[in-house]
């Protein structure tokens, strides 16, 4: 475990990390597979990234603490083992009741990050959906922190970005190759949205990663391979599945 978190450790609460594993074991699988020193660490960073970010909720659906801890849990599920650990740009996060629609448009959302108000957008029923179906490739927290990391590795001016630049080219290569096929009707294992263009075959290609990590590993290993590397991280290491720890 790092220093940082060490240190956090003695001042979280023993019963906000026994609510945050209680509602993690419950609903996160990928939390329930990993071994004891792992999900400690795990619970640590998603007591912090609740802490760093900003939570409004529709006022229908009133702002419930498991809401915060169960969307928390997607984002460490993706970057457990990068060093990043909140996020800048995106920190704003609004659960929304139901699907919902923008003035002046007929399109009806489950999700969306905005980038004029710095927020990523979700309807609970589909993120609640997401985490209870956890072997269809349909995760819509994944999906849209998916885009908020992309987007804020891009626009980055720091020097703490999210990805390694080697390591994002790799992913690209394997990434074009990818959307030409799912494009040309040649698609086993992502679902045809993923063509829609390069982002969202980045956040398909995740909710893929974690959730169907062996169908994915046979048909598209070097895909797959490279984001292992990207993420490091193999999901199919139950237990134990970061790369470098």
């Amino acid at each position: 475990m790092k220093l940082k978190y060490k240190i956090l450790n003695l001042f979280y609460s023993q019963k906000t990390k026994s609510k945050h594993h209680r509602i993690l074991s419950k609903y996160n699988t990928y939390y329930r597979g990993l071994d004891r020193d792992l999900k400690n660490a795990f619970v640590l960073r998603n007591i912090y990234f609740t802490n760093s970010t900003t939570f409004s909720t529709d006022p229908k659906l009133g702002l419930q603490n498991p809401i915060e801890i169960l969307i928390s849990s997607a984002f460490v599920q993706i970057t457990f083992g990068l060093n990043q650990d909140c996020l800048n740009i995106f920190n704003n996060i609004f659960v929304m009741a139901a699907p919902y629609s923008y003035k002046q448009s007929k399109d009806v959302y489950k999700g969306d990050v905005n980038a004029n108000t710095g927020s990523i957008n979700l309807a609970w029923p589909s993120v609640k959906e997401g985490f209870y179906i956890d072997d269809d490739a349909l995760n819509l927290a994944i999906h849209e922190f998916s885009h908020g990391i992309l987007l804020e590795h891009i626009n980055t001016t720091s020097n703490s970005p999210f990805f390694d630049k080697r390591r994002l080219k790799e992913y690209n290569v394997f990434a074009q190759q990818k959307l030409e096929k799912v494009r040309a009707g040649n698609n086993v294992v992502f679902r045809d949205y993923a063509g829609t263009n390069i982002m969202e075959l980045f956040a398909v290609a995740l909710e893929t990663f974690f959730e169907k990590p062996s169908d994915f590993a046979t048909h598209e290993p070097d895909l797959y391979k490279s984001i292992c590397y990207l993420l490091n991280q193999n999901p199919i290491k139950e237990g134990s599945p970061l790369i470098y720890a």
